[in-house]
């Protein structure tokens, strides 16, 4: 299963803004109950501290319960 989501990271370096939109896709897979998730950039921006790319490898997270 594929699901497209973002959070609000908290930006303190800078006075122009106060948090950026991280868009990821989460991806989970059912046939061994492995979770993925994958940051994605808008385009390429030299410089800009935020990387993309593998944010949580495909790996079990445990229930909180």
């Amino acid at each position: 299963m594929r699901f497209y989501a973002f959070f609000k990271e908290a930006v303190s370096e800078s006075a122009v803004e106060s948090y950026r939109v991280r868009k990821v896709t989460i991806m989970f897979y059912a046939s061994d109950g492995t979770l993925e998730i994958v940051c994605h950039r808008d385009g390429p921006v030299t410089n800009s501290g935020m990387g993309g790319g593998v944010f949580l490898n495909r790996s079990h997270v445990p229930n909180p319960r």
